[in-house]
């Protein structure tokens, strides 16, 4: 809907808005020269976002975790926006119960599939400060490398049960299959819950009762 395009490549950029249930009153939160994607809500009312930024950046590693309110204010580096690692931070959610999130660290020409991170800030918020890969927990190395995560078991959409426990899209190392949906925890030991033979399952969301975010009052006065 911004009408931009990617400077590098022939793909349309996609930018964050807001509307009501029926997509009426759009209105554009962010104004980023290319893509900003995959917004989840955390417990507290924030937005995570990721947002690929060209601004004093080099070409290959400008994919990181951004946070702001949901009227669009307040727009700040969550992880690595000053760093070469992770090379992308995709799919994240907030981990109940902590100031965690839980993402894909993937590659910036690459399919949107990685290995599977907890990101922890008050730890750090670049290199690997504050990123510890999971299932299974390992040695986590801050490096530079476009296609990062790209080989072994791959994983798309986690969302977080606890801080132990995730449902997840997964293909494990050597499969020629799809992805599917499975039931994980942090070390690795995990349980198949959907699969078809024909197409990838993903972008698991349990149907439970949850806490609602608290709301954050717009501060924004649109007749300015």
């Amino acid at each position: 809907r911004c009408v931009q395009t990617v400077d590098c490549w022939w793909t349309e950029v996609s930018n964050l808005y807001t509307c009501d249930g029926g997509g009426r009153y759009l209105r554009r939160l962010g104004f980023d020269q290319v893509h900003s994607n995959y917004p989840t809500l955390t417990p507290d009312g924030r937005v995570l976002y990721t947002r690929w930024e060209y601004s004093d950046r080099g070409q290959i590693f400008p994919q990181g975790l951004f946070q702001m309110n949901p009227d669009g204010t307040g727009q700040t580096v969550f992880y690595g926006n000053n760093t070469w690692f992770p090379t992308a931070i995709l799919h994240a959610r907030a981990i109940p119960g902590t100031q965690k999130v839980v993402a894909v660290f993937s590659g910036h020409h690459t399919r949107q599939k990685g290995w599977l991170g907890i990101l922890d800030p008050s730890r750090g918020r670049q290199e690997n400060q504050g990123a510890q890969l999971i299932a299974p927990v390992r040695k986590t190395e801050a490096v530079r490398i476009d296609a990062y995560g790209q080989a072994g078991d791959q994983f798309q959409y986690p969302y977080p049960l606890s801080e132990t426990e995730f449902l997840v899209t997964f293909r494990p190392a050597g499969s020629k299959g799809r992805f599917a949906v499975y039931w994980m925890d942090q070390d690795g030991r995990r349980e198949l819950l959907v699969s078809d033979p024909a197409i990838s399952c993903n972008q698991p969301v349990p149907l439970a009762p949850r806490p609602v975010p608290p709301p954050r009052p717009s501060t924004v006065d649109y007749r300015q």
